[in-house]
């Protein structure tokens, strides 16, 4: 595992040399989110699900997301949630959700009853099929 004074970090992500010589590997593998090359958290996979709900049920859509929020917020493998709503198209809402991996959303949420419990709270307010995709994070 990498020890923890490797040097400052850099807003890139990349670590300072502080002088001293880098730390010794003392076998342990790194958890499964640090990147082994670089000793930084990997990237977060963010899913991005595009919503429009029937007209005059965005708040009883926004109420039914408030009592799901735990359902999914409390997934394995899922980091935060957020949901936003559209101020020009305000029968329009994002859900963003940052997943460990894709494979944390299909397996740990989107095949399971948590998925089930979720769809069955704010499925009844959708105008149409969400469109979901996911996306990682362009480098600056």
């Amino acid at each position: 595992m990498l020890l923890a004074d490797a040097g400052a970090v850099r807003p890139d992500g990349s670590r300072a040399h502080t002088g001293r010589p880098p730390p010794a590997w003392d076998g342990t593998p790194p958890p499964p989110d640090v990147d082994h090359r670089h000793g930084r958290l990997r990237d977060m996979v963010l899913e991005v699900a595009l919503i429009d709900v029937l007209p005059g049920h965005e708040d009883a859509f926004a109420a039914a997301y408030a009592q799901g929020h735990p359902i999914l917020a409390g997934t394995p493998g899922c980091r935060s949630v957020r949901m936003t709503r559209g101020i020009e198209s305000p029968s329009r809402f994002v859900l963003l959700v940052e997943w460990d991996s894709v494979e944390a959303h299909e397996r740990e949420f989107r095949g399971t009853e948590r998925f089930e419990r979720w769809r069955a709270l704010i499925g009844p307010h959708f105008a149409g099929p969400p469109r979901v995709e996911h996306f990682v994070d362009v480098p600056a």
